[in-house]
């Protein structure tokens, strides 16, 4: 990938490829350790949906502009999602 993306590319061609190489190998070994220790996919989706939800209503707050405001007339209105952030807290079972 390194000798594909460098001529044309240059230095952001490099970190382009070496970041997919990265990914690719985390992957690789992912789906290996989960064969070794028979875990199922489903067991890992039903450990990691709630922060992976919790992470997506965070950009969502980010985009919106509700997410870190020190105005009080702007907090009230994020009220109605404190119940939503606390089930989102809750620990994998």
């Amino acid at each position: 990938m390194l000798a594909l993306l460098i001529p044309p590319f240059g230095l952001t061609g490099a970190a382009v490829a070496a970041a997919a190489a990265v990914v690719l190998e985390q992957a690789m070994t992912v789906a290996t350790e989960l064969r070794r220790f028979n875990v199922s996919t489903r067991a890992i989706a039903g450990c990691t949906w709630r922060p992976a939800l919790a992470a997506a209503m965070a950009v969502v707050l980010a985009a919106v502009g509700w997410g870190w405001i020190d105005d009080p007339a702007q907090f009230a209105l994020s009220k109605p999602l404190f119940p939503a952030a606390q089930f989102m807290s809750l620990s994998c079972s």
